[in-house]
């Protein structure tokens, strides 16, 4: 498959931690390279020639393309461009030494940064600040957009509302949308053309600098939250990073997974940001802090949701089994009830054979523990939707029973049961997918009301509306006028 470049470039490179005056913007023993930068993040960059090294050339080669040398960066500047360019684990993958003709090598890198700026001669990689995120694509979900255009026979007139920034001090960061007002407009004596955008920036920052693997966490939380949010996959724009302690602002690339979604669109949305605004700001803590409490409970969600083709059979089991993560984390593990503990020491103690009383315990440890259907049913009856309650109990057994199934024997009993057995799966794992996806968006905070919004008439709503239909959990007359009534809390 071809791919699509953000940088290819020709340049100088060097090591990052080699020394040269600060009246040269390279040292005197840099090689020339070309880098490029691929729309997924990925690095790679090959040298004609050798980095400068304190080994014999050769040592030096077989050094570099074995499991011996760790990641070192490499700093360079584009030829074209003049761009400054940081490789933050640079390792070397091959090459070729010759001691009569060409040498050259070749290094793939996972983390980079790009910018006009120089770097610092510490010789260590730098530490950040704040993290900045273009939210271009994602304006209806701001409900962004002021600029109103009137027109007289003499004149036209276009005006834009200023807006204060939103600030949000959370434990774990500080959030701030800011809006902003691009006008491009051609120099000249004649000007015949202007271009006016308005766009929002979220930057993130924290009072203790962050590493780049952690600005790289940073972006991954914030990229997942919005796909929660917005019921898209649609990417977040290269973080912006600001060096800490000093004005230095580069692109920070890395490796990710691209998607082929496109923005959002008004219809698509179920919630927008000025919904959210007077909690967005818990949220996102709770966002953040709780996607490491559950750690699988939350991704087996999202790993749905990426831009990544999936059996069906494998979608439905990954939602299965992170639902069943979840409740484990959310309601730990059930200690036996006096009445079952007696009965399992009743039990134990008419077995004659001690290996026997040794092997039936070990069988009935977890007897206490609710079955997979127990636990989804206990899921599903938590949202605040007016579903009726024998057909979530319906449901959840057959999900359950189809879970195991897949699990066990591959789904054989199930496919002999029903000749459309991948439609019904499907239709079943986008239903699942529903509730699991407003099971997370409860746990993080958001009220009955919005929540209850997924599943009102809409075009938004459709495909979850018909999935309720198709998986037998609501009367499609029903769905088509659906005023779904708040549970008590």
């Amino acid at each position: 498959m071809k791919k699509n470049y953000i940088l290819d470039e020709q340049g100088y490179f060097w090591w990052h931690d080699e020394k040269f005056p600060n009246t040269q913007f390279a040292p005197e023993h840099h090689v020339t390279g070309w880098l490029k930068i691929a729309d997924d993040g990925e690095l790679r960059l090959e040298l004609d020639g050798m980095l400068k090294d304190d080994q014999h050339p050769f040592a030096q080669f077989a050094d570099n393309v074995s499991s011996r040398r760790s990641p070192r960066p490499i700093q360079g500047i584009t030829k074209r461009t003049g761009k400054k360019i940081l490789l933050i684990d640079a390792v070397a993958t091959d090459g070729h030494f010759r001691s009569n003709s060409f040498s050259f090598e070749r290094y793939f890198a996972t983390m980079c940064l790009v910018g006009d700026n120089g770097f610092a001669k510490n010789g260590k990689v730098p530490r950040f600040s704040q993290i900045e995120l273009d939210l271009t694509g994602f304006e209806n979900w701001l409900r962004l957009g002021t600029l109103d255009v009137k027109r007289t026979k003499r004149v036209m007139r276009l005006r834009c509302d200023a807006a204060r920034d939103v600030v949000y001090n959370t434990g774990v960061g500080k959030l701030t949308f800011a809006k902003h007002t691009d006008v491009i407009e051609p120099n000249g004596l004649h000007r015949f053309e202007a271009k006016v955008r308005e766009y929002m920036t979220l930057t993130f920052t924290k009072k203790s600098a962050l590493s780049a693997e952690q600005v790289r966490e940073e972006f991954g939380a914030l990229q997942d939250l919005m796909t929660l949010l917005t019921n898209s996959h649609f990417s977040l724009a290269w973080p912006t990073v600001q060096v800490s302690g000093s004005n230095r602002r580069f692109t920070f690339y890395f490796r990710r997974l691209t998607s082929s979604a496109s923005p959002p669109e008004l219809h698509e949305l179920c919630t927008n940001f000025v919904d959210l605004k007077d909690s967005f700001g818990e949220i996102y803590a709770a966002w953040r802090t709780k996607r490491e409490v559950f750690g699988p409970g939350f991704y087996s969600y999202l790993s749905t949701r990426r831009d990544v083709n999936l059996y069906v059979e494998n979608r439905f089991s990954n939602l299965a089994q992170g639902m069943e993560f979840f409740h484990r984390t959310k309601h730990g593990s059930e200690q036996p009830s006096s009445a079952l503990r007696e009965k399992i020491d009743r039990i134990l103690a008419e077995l004659n054979l001690e290996k026997d009383r040794k092997w039936l315990a070990r069988r009935l440890q977890h007897a206490a523990e609710p079955m997979l259907e127990q636990r989804l049913c206990t899921m599903f009856e938590a949202l605040p939707f007016d579903i009726d309650e024998q057909r979530l109990k319906s449901f959840a057994k057959v999900c359950a029973d189809i879970r195991n199934d897949l699990a066990h024997f591959g789904g054989q009993r199930t496919r002999e049961q029903s000749a459309n057995f991948l439609q019904e799966l499907s239709w079943k794992a986008d239903a699942l997918g529903f509730f699991y996806h407003m099971t997370l968006l409860k746990e993080i905070g958001l009220s009955n009301e919005s929540i209850k919004a997924w599943l009102m008439p809409g075009l938004a709503t459709m495909h979850a509306r018909e999935s309720m239909v198709q998986a037998g959990l609501m009367n499609r007359e029903k769905v088509n006028t659906n005023q779904t009534r708040p549970q008590e809390s």
